[in-house]
Parts: structure tokens; sequence; C-alpha cells
């Protein structure tokens, strides 16, 4: 079954390429990579940020895909990589303390969909504490507390970059079977026919078959 672009991804990656930032993406979904794979494809990038990128196009996804997100997380932390890890999605803007309490291999979330403090988080020198404390629109874990920076109001507009890389296309591997009108791969269901419910107990193995994996962004330094 063809998979979901992953639209919100691309859209993060090429806001971040268009302030010159080094950007890769890893759909270990698409891919059908295992989590050592993944492991693997860090290491050789060995990005200042990975960032979990947990949104779909129903409501609820970016819950649904929580328990995915953090089996994977959990397993890179137990590989000690350092790497800070952080998620930007539709769970963690609704509840970032509660996130951050429970789950202890990410480091920060962001409270919004992220796209001016992941600008002001890469042009950090350092990705610690105090230097987090600067960077509105977070939530981060300052020892047993967690702290929650609000949001700008109203941010600057990024400047006009001219002719742009429709949503960062040239990260698309061009094999992959996205869908250009995603279905569910769970049934069979035409897009507009009303989807069929789901048990909790059968939503729970749904998350081990297709949520196993998730959707990364690699960030680095500036380009030089």
């Amino acid at each position: 079954s063809a998979i979901e672009p992953p639209t919100w991804a691309l859209l993060l990656a090429e806001a971040m390429r268009q302030k010159k930032f080094n950007v890769s993406i890893i759909d270990a979904n698409a891919e059908k990579l295992t989590n050592n794979e993944v492991v693997s494809r860090i290491k050789d990038y060995s990005p200042k940020l990975i960032c979990f990128v947990v949104y779909g196009q129903n409501v609820n996804a970016g819950t649904t895909n929580m328990s995915g997100v953090i089996s994977l997380s959990n397993y890179i932390k137990s590989k000690n990589i350092n790497i800070p890890m952080s998620i930007i999605g539709s769970h963690v803007q609704a509840l970032p303390k509660e996130t951050l309490k429970k789950e202890k291999s990410i480091d920060f979330v962001f409270t919004n969909e992220g796209v001016y403090s992941l600008i002001n988080i890469l042009s950090l020198e350092k990705l610690n504490i105090n230097y987090l404390k600067s960077v509105k629109g977070i939530a981060f874990r300052d020892g047993e507390n967690v702290v929650i920076n609000v949001a700008e109001i109203s941010p600057p507009r990024l400047p006009s970059a001219g002719k742009t890389n429709h949503a960062g296309n040239s990260l698309r591997s061009a094999n992959l079977q996205w869908s250009k009108a995603w279905t569910p791969a769970l049934n069979k269901t035409p897009v507009n026919a009303a989807p069929k419910p789901v048990s909790i107990r059968a939503r729970e193995t749904i998350n081990q078959r297709f949520f196993s994996s998730c959707l990364i962004l690699l960030l680095e330094d500036k380009k030089l």
C-alpha cells in the first residue's frame, strides 16, 4: 500500500533550507527501515538535532503515531547516541508537559508549528538548557521541572526567497510509493467514504504494525 507523503516534514525542511541550514529526512515508514538501520543513518549524518515530525492528515494521527516515535527514540537513546531529540506535532502541542514528564528520551518539544522556533534553535551556539531558555515556543526539561516558553504572538514574516523548491521535493526519494490521493493502508475504504471505527485494542495493534517507524528531520549547522 502507498505511504502518506511527508507533507509537514517537507514544509519544515524547505523552510530550514531557505535559511541555509543543512537538512536530511529519514522516512523510516516509507523505506521500511528497521530501528537499527535508522540508527546507522543517524550515525552517518551526525546531525546537530534530531526532530521527529509527528503529524498526519487524520485528526488523531499526531497521538496515534506517538507510540512509534517513543519506541524509536528510546532505542536511539539506548545506543548511546547523545544528539538532542525533539518532537514537532499536534500531540506535544496539546500536552507538552505530560510528554516531557513521561518520555525521558525526548529533550524538548515545540509548542506550535515550530518554524520560527526551529530556526532560532539551529542558530544557537549550543543546545543545552542555558541556551534553550532564550527560545520561544518550546518546552524543555530542567531537572525535574518542565519549562514552557511562551510562543511568539506575531512572529516576523520570513523574507521572500523568490523561486522556491516546492516543499522540499528534492529531499524525497523518487522510488518511494507515496500516494497522490492517499488512502489509509489499514483498509480499502475510498478516500471520500466514512472511516471505520477502530477499537482501542485494535489501535494498539495497528500502532505496532504501521507506526513502529516514523519520520525524522536531521538538522545541521548552516552551509558554508
